[in-house]
């Protein structure tokens, strides 16, 4: 009877797992190691990231990098702006995957580096490596918390020992995007080198989020008559707000057509429903105007 218990006990906790691993929003993916870049992460085709100016910046006070598709890449704090081995020379010790010849990002100082993403950033990758010579654990974590572990790195002037290895992070909900990406060398004491970015970017469609007309229960409301109101509406959450900070929201896993409803209305004025189907990108809305019970 024991052995049952503990194996039921067991069967639960090993489900309790897969459904945990299973609904993770943003999937982490170090599968290429050393080797260049894959033209896919995930289900989505990548796109290069290219910085090549012409000279190395030995002032630390890059922030930013332009991304292939909009916005920019944010880098915190500013960092030095170099070329890897073998183009810069040695004392940038730095070798990335076979082929590429763009910039390396580094503080010196024994500090995580923060990457910010630009809008509707569905996947990321970049090489990652200590800046000091020797073997460290790099580990990267996305902004809700997805991390790669601690994967170990060779830094050295050896180009077959020494490369930087791939960090690859992509989301599995078009209500997800990657927002930040922290990256960290506990025991290092000049930080992570980064660099050779990747990106995909979702644009924005005709069928980001739609919001229907909203019916109220009754257009008269106070705290003896509270209102019910029903909209038809596109996306994967909605929000309703309106008068004294009222805030009301529906949130689904996935996108598709619902009925947002908010409950709980007690107050007359205005009240707009906000609907959400890719994150950065603009959604209609809808309005209604309810009036204080006679």
């Amino acid at each position: 009877m024991q052995k049952s218990f503990y194996f039921f006990v067991y069967l639960a906790l090993l489900l309790l797992s897969i459904s945990t691993t299973s609904s993770a929003q943003i999937v982490f993916d170090g599968s290429p190691g050393q080797s260049p870049p894959p033209s896919t992460l995930g289900p989505y085709t990548m796109t290069p990231v290219v910085d090549n100016q012409p000279t190395n910046n030995m002032v630390r006070s890059t922030t930013a990098v332009s991304s292939p598709i909009s916005g920019s890449i944010g880098i915190s704090p500013a960092t030095y702006n170099l070329y890897p081995f073998p183009v810069g020379g040695a004392q940038y010790s730095a070798y990335f995957a076979e082929g590429y010849t763009g910039r390396v990002y580094n503080t010196q100082l024994d500090v995580p580096i923060t990457l910010t993403m630009p809008p509707n950033t569905r996947a990321f990758y970049f090489y990652a490596q200590a800046d000091n010579f020797g073997i460290f654990n790099v580990i990267a974590t996305t902004q809700d918390g997805t991390t790669s572990g601690p994967i170990s790195t060779t830094t050295s002037d050896n180009s077959a020992a020494g490369k930087a290895k791939y960090f690859g992070f992509y989301t599995q909900n078009l209500a997800t995007t990657i927002v930040s990406i922290t990256i960290e060398v506990p025991d290092a004491t000049d930080g992570p080198t980064v660099g050779q970015f990747g990106i995909y970017q979702e644009a924005c469609t005709s069928t980001s989020a739609t919001a229907g007309a909203i019916t109220a229960s009754s257009t008269s409301v106070c705290a003896a008559n509270p209102v019910r109101l029903t909209a038809p509406a596109t996306g994967s959450s909605f929000v309703f707000t309106g008068p004294n900070g009222y805030v009301f929201s529906n949130v689904y896993r996935t996108p598709g057509s619902y009925t947002a409803i908010a409950e709980g209305v007690t107050q007359p004025g205005t009240y707009t429903l906000t609907p959400s189907y890719q994150t950065g990108c603009p959604s209609a809305t809808s309005t209604i105007t309810l009036t204080a019970c006679p």
